[in-house]
């Protein structure tokens, strides 16, 4: 899976996110195996797309099933991420 590189950023709210794919995702828990799973920010819309990183934060599961499109976001200069409408 080396196709995808995660990014973490932060909100200015001071919320780490993954950005993947042009798509945020919330952590959503570690499991014993080490094994970290996310969900896409916009599961509340009904977005069921999920990945799975291990331990050296490497993608091992992308569940691309998203039902919007990408975000357009900007990375400020001091590093947070910010959404652009």
């Amino acid at each position: 899976m080396d196709k995808y590189e995660p990014q973490f950023v932060k909100t200015l709210q001071g919320a780490t996110l993954l950005l993947l794919d042009g798509f945020t995702f919330n952590k959503n828990g570690t499991m014993v195996s080490g094994r970290t799973r996310y969900v896409c920010s916009k599961t509340s819309k009904g977005c069921k797309a999920r990945v799975f990183l291990d331990s050296n934060n490497k993608v091992i599961n992308y569940f691309n099933d998203h039902n919007h499109g990408c975000i357009k976001y900007i990375i400020t200069r001091n590093g947070y991420f910010v959404k652009v409408d």
